[in-house]
């Protein structure tokens, strides 16, 4: 039982990672200082 403990910890965890790394992208894109900031770090990831 603790395996799946552990399991569902890290799937809660990755979920909350993503979500926190698209709402900061949303957010990003609505304001006009940032944007330049995310291509750059796009550019950098290859995209």
């Amino acid at each position: 039982m603790q395996r799946r403990t552990k399991q569902r910890l890290i799937w809660v965890t990755a979920s909350v990672a993503l979500s926190v790394v698209m709402v900061v992208g949303l957010i990003g894109y609505t304001t006009p200082g940032m944007r330049l900031n995310w291509e750059t770090v796009a550019s950098l990831c290859g995209f």
